[in-house]
């Protein structure tokens, strides 16, 4: 899948609104108490990869406002207008471009499912290669609604149970500290939450 294609399907899809209320990034960050983390291991800066509408680094910067938030996304129009006149963002493709360098710990928030399959891999490695610390990742493990509803197609293309999901994590490098995974009322797999560090070089 040409990497034009999916800039150009996600710079329609945050054109939608109602796309934006919901940040699941946000949210594994509060639940999984990740501020927390990070003032205990006393991160410095954080790089959020695929960040979307910016509600997660915006939580960081009002929780933590010495702490030094950038984002990464592969569309120009996706951050919320409490970022607008700032330089929050660098636009670019996680699996073939580089990350911005120098940052302590990266999100993966709600974008490890986005992600075209064959190319799933090449995302961790630049991200295991990018992160000075740690990473936190946050995988949905179900279909998605909003593709078919605004295109026809699904946005969720690379569905893997999150033991699939920890193999690839650790193939790319990173040792998995703690993880959760969040489960439906039915005890089906949602969510894979996972605090990641590097191994030591």
């Amino acid at each position: 899948m040409s990497i034009e294609i999916e800039r150009a399907k996600y710079e329609k899809v945050w054109e939608c609104e109602d796309y934006r209320k919901f940040s699941p990034g946000l949210r594994a960050i509060k639940e999984f108490k990740l501020l927390d983390i990070i003032k205990k291991d006393r991160i410095k800066s954080v790089l959020d990869v695929g960040c979307g509408s910016g509600k997660a680094m915006q939580y960081l910067l009002t929780q933590m406002p010495e702490l030094k938030v950038h984002g990464f996304d592969i569309a120009k129009n996706c951050l919320d207008d409490f970022f607008k006149g700032s330089d929050c963002l660098t636009t670019g493709c996680l699996w073939s471009d580089p990350l911005p360098e120098g940052y302590d710990t990266l999100l993966f928030c709600d974008v490890g499912e986005h992600l075209p399959s064959e190319h799933v891999e090449a995302s961790l490695k630049n991200i295991y290669d990018s992160c000075k610390v740690s990473a936190f990742l946050c995988i949905a493990l179900f279909p998605d609604k909003f593709g078919a509803l605004l295109l026809g197609e699904p946005l969720h293309l690379s569905l893997f149970p999150f033991e699939a999901w920890l193999k690839k994590i650790d193939n790319a490098g990173f040792n998995y500290v703690r993880w959760h995974v969040v489960e439906a009322a039915d005890k089906k797999p949602m969510w894979l939450y996972a605090y990641c560090e590097k191994w030591d070089d």
